[in-house]
């Protein structure tokens, strides 16, 4: 079962890296024998990923062909393998000069909860549908992330509301988004990504309102799964709610670029 829903973190992990990029008219979508570079561009190094998706056959040339494409245009960015995937893929990153920074949870929810739960008392939810409302979204990632608001909003970019796989939530109170969350589905997996509160509202619960909305809406979509990938302070929450780690993804970054 674990080996199951390990595969399809993986699958939305790279599905939502895949949407992320492709909506960007900077970003880089390329493939090429278990290597995605998946980069919308811009200047934040988190966002613009080269993923090991499997076993690499010669890991040092195609990791150091992808690094020189991300380099040519001058995009920080990181490279994510999923532990116990490809060791020679890790020692080929530190040979070029990345560093071994840590390892995300990648954690899992299954079955799916029968019946939806309600949001905290004050805490509106409501689905984003337009480019104004959208950036409204962004800045809400990049207060909760401590990013430029500029910076998120050339990434994340109304064109992303286009996308049949992917349906957008900012949390309300008193007619003021202060929350965010996103549906990202892969075959029936249900990804939750973005979700972020603003410091003034946290401990509320409102981001596991969020998270949980997301999965709902999950559920009513088909999914019998959901996945994330956890942020340290995120990760208590979503094990409240029920979420397993299921696999680890190591993070690999030049020493210049880490924050």
């Amino acid at each position: 079962m674990d080996e199951e829903l390990s595969a399809g973190c993986d699958h939305n992990y790279f599905a939502a890296w895949r949407l992320l990029a492709g909506a960007s008219a900077d970003g880089i979508v390329e493939e090429e024998d278990g290597v995605l570079v998946a980069a919308p561009g811009g200047t934040i190094v988190w966002l613009n990923i080269v993923f090991v998706t499997r076993p690499l056959r010669d890991p040092p040339s195609q990791l150091a062909r992808a690094f020189a494409r991300l380099d040519e245009r001058g995009l920080p960015f990181l490279v994510r393998i999923r532990e116990g995937l490809d060791e020679a893929s890790e020692q080929a990153a530190e040979a070029l000069g990345l560093r071994h920074t840590d390892a995300i949870p990648g954690m899992a929810l299954a079955p799916l909860p029968a019946a939806a739960a309600a949001p905290p008392a004050g805490l509106d939810i409501r689905a984003v549908s337009d480019a104004a409302t959208f950036g409204l979204f962004a800045d809400i990632i990049a207060s909760t992330f401590d990013i430029d608001p500029e910076a998120c909003r050339d990434v994340l970019t109304p064109p992303l509301l286009e996308a049949p796989s992917a349906r957008w939530y900012l949390g309300y109170v008193d007619g003021v988004p202060v929350a965010s969350s996103a549906l990202i589905t892969s075959g029936d997996v249900a990804g939750v990504h973005y979700v972020g509160t603003l410091a003034s509202h946290r401990r509320r619960g409102f981001g596991e309102a969020m998270t949980r909305h997301a999965v709902d809406e999950g559920a009513r979509a088909g999914c019998r799964s959901s996945t994330l990938q956890a942020s340290e302070m995120g990760q208590p929450v979503y094990e409240r709610m029920g979420f397993r780690t299921v696999t680890r993804y190591k993070t690999f970054v030049r020493p210049e670029w880490i924050g």
